[in-house]
């Protein structure tokens, strides 16, 4: 394989598995600690929109939904990012101590 194509290829799925260990981790914490922090992100995203915006919804209301999605979407973003780094200097430092 060229190296430009196994560069691209290592930094696709260092991406992707930033972005699923940064969204599983979100989702599992979610789920670990519901009792023990006192809600869910669901609760927080409700008291949030209660207190800053007087707007009283419930858990499962659409909005909570679409916000609850967003947040998602962001940490998968920046988990994505993050697996992408790490995935190209992992690969040129092997690179480094392979070379002939």
């Amino acid at each position: 394989m060229q190296p430009a194509r196994r560069l691209k290829a290592v930094v696709i799925a260092g991406a992707l598995a930033g972005a699923l260990l940064g969204m599983g981790t979100a989702l599992s914490m979610d789920l670990v600690y519901d009792a023990s922090l006192g809600g869910s992100w669901q609760h927080g995203i409700t008291s949030d929109l209660h207190r800053y915006f007087s707007y009283n919804v419930s858990e499962t209301s659409l909005i909570v939904t679409f916000i609850f999605l967003a947040i998602l979407t962001v940490l998968g973003a920046f988990g994505a990012t993050m697996g992408a780094i790490c995935a190209v200097i992992v690969y040129k430092f092997l690179e480094i101590l392979l070379r002939k």
